[in-house]
């Protein structure tokens, strides 16, 4: 299986596979991921099974997500949103209102796409008829999650803090957590109740949604990749050089699901 650009898809599966990766959601169904440097997507279950080839017309992948419920997903294609089936059947186009989108996560409803503009260095807002309906005044946080219910947005940009925003203010930025070393990334754990955080290398750690540790893990061969809970919490999966893996938490195994 080639290597490339990930979307790790399961409910609440960026950038270090051996080509250029570029992971963004979980779901709990699959996994869908770029197939080699070409427009054709993968679809695997979480245990790492092809379930189908996908085959679309773009060429220049920036950023994807899929919807709620794995039947649509949203494709990049420099700067222009473009919605498809998960067969690979275009549906229609989001228009840009003149973004440079380096990430984007749909909305738990699926009634919005929160997007990294690399203009403005913030995160905007967008409706499914690309009007933008907030920005956020925090800059230079790129990468974030949605929270279960989506109400707020967890912010991560590489610095020694996490951020929280709060989707009926977003104008406001609230910190959650501060580090002694610098964080990659932070996503939630499917109910809400957690917050799984990489600091840069092998090491993973939990906190609760006030920002008290919970746990910490050290995975094999893992470093600075997207973490992400299992719909269940019993598993975490991560990229790690070149490859999506799934962590077990209960008897601390890593299991390989592409290679």
């Amino acid at each position: 299986m080639k290597k490339a650009f990930v979307i790790i898809i399961l409910t609440t599966v960026f950038s270090f596979l051996k080509c250029n990766i570029h992971v963004d959601s979980v779901r709990s169904y699959g996994i869908l991921y770029q197939y080699g440097a070409g427009p054709d997507l993968r679809y695997i279950d979480l245990n790492g099974n092809i379930d189908k080839i996908i085959y679309t017309e773009v060429t220049n992948i920036t950023a994807f997500d899929t919807f709620p419920g794995g039947k649509t997903f949203i494709v990049c294609d420099g700067n222009i949103l473009k919605m498809y089936d998960i067969n690979g059947g275009y549906i229609k186009t989001i228009p840009n209102p003149g973004l440079n989108i380096a990430h984007l996560k749909i909305s738990p409803d699926g009634n919005k796409i929160a997007c990294y503009d690399t203009t403005g260095t913030n995160i905007k807002i967008l409706n499914l008829d690309g009007q933008i309906l907030k920005q956020s005044t925090l800059t230079s946080y790129n990468y974030f999650s949605w929270s279960p219910d989506g109400s707020n947005l967890i912010c991560s940009s590489g610095t020694t803090s996490i951020y929280r925003i709060d989707i009926s203010d977003f104008s406001n930025s609230h910190l959650i957590y501060s580090s002694g070393a610098n964080i990659a990334y932070a996503a939630y754990s499917s109910d809400g109740n957690k917050i799984l955080i990489n600091n840069g290398g092998a090491n993973y750690f939990t906190i609760d949604a006030g920002g008290n540790p919970i746990d910490s893990y050290t995975f094999s061969g893992a470093g600075a990749t997207p973490v992400y809970f299992s719909k269940d919490g019993f598993s975490v999966y991560y990229l790690s050089g070149g490859d999506i893996y799934r962590h077990n938490i209960f008897n601390s195994t890593d299991d390989q699901l592409t290679t």
